[in-house]
Formats: C-alpha cells, sequence, structure tokens
C-alpha cells in the first residue's frame, strides 16, 4: 500500500506474510494527504473502473494483475 498509519501498520503486520506500505507518517491525518491530487471521483467513474476490473485475470506467466487487451 502506498501510505498507511503507523498504528494500522503495526495491528496489520502480524496478520500477514508480508506488509508494506511507502510512507507511514506520524501524525496520520488521513490517505490523501499523502497525494498531490486526492479529488472524488463520480459514482459513474467508480462504476465504470469497476465494471473493467471485472474482466482482468492473473497470469501465471506475468506477477499481478493483466487486464483483456493490455499489453505485457
Amino acid at each position: 500500500m502506498p501510505t498507511a498509519a503507523g498504528s494500522a501498520y503495526r495491528e496489520l503486520r502480524p496478520e500477514v506474510d508480508e506488509l508494506m506500505a511507502l510512507m507511514r507518517p506520524e501524525p496520520f491525518y488521513g490517505v490523501g494527504a499523502s497525494y498531490e491530487d486526492f479529488s472524488q471521483m463520480s459514482d459513474p467513474e467508480v462504476t465504470d473502473l469497476l465494471e473493467r476490473a471485472r474482466s482482468w485475470t492473473v497470469s501465471p506467466n506475468v506477477e499481478g494483475v493483466v487486464g483483456k487487451g493490455s499489453e505485457e
């Protein structure tokens, strides 16, 4: 994850094999404070992204998620 509250990081760490947060600012005011642009998305934008993500598949030959029609 890009950013996390130190308290959340410490709480999650024992529950997983590996946990990475690029930033753990103290004090933590919110995720949006770590981004230059964290503007709101409209409901139609979110719906469109969720519908597109539904078509993604995990490829055994490539680490991560690969969408249909994307370049590998």
